[in-house]
C-alpha cells in the first residue's frame, strides 16, 4: 500500500486503522450473529441421488 501512494505509513497506525473499522462494524456483527442463532436451519439438497432405506 505504501509503495502505491508513496507515502510510508508505519505498522502502528495500519493497525489503528484497521482497529477503528473492527470496532466501528462491530455492533453489525453481533446483531448479525444473534440474528443467525436465532434462525430456522433450512436442509436442502440439490443432488439427483435418492436415499433408499434398506
Amino acid at each position: 500500500m505504501q509503495e502505491a501512494f508513496g507515502v510510508p505509513l508505519p505498522e502502528s497506525v495500519q493497525f489503528e486503522r484497521c482497529e477503528a473499522v473492527a470496532d466501528a462494524i462491530l455492533p453489525v456483527y453481533l446483531y448479525l450473529r444473534k440474528l443467525a442463532a436465532n434462525g430456522e436451519v433450512l436442509y436442502s439438497d440439490d443432488t439427483r441421488v435418492r436415499f433408499s432405506p434398506a
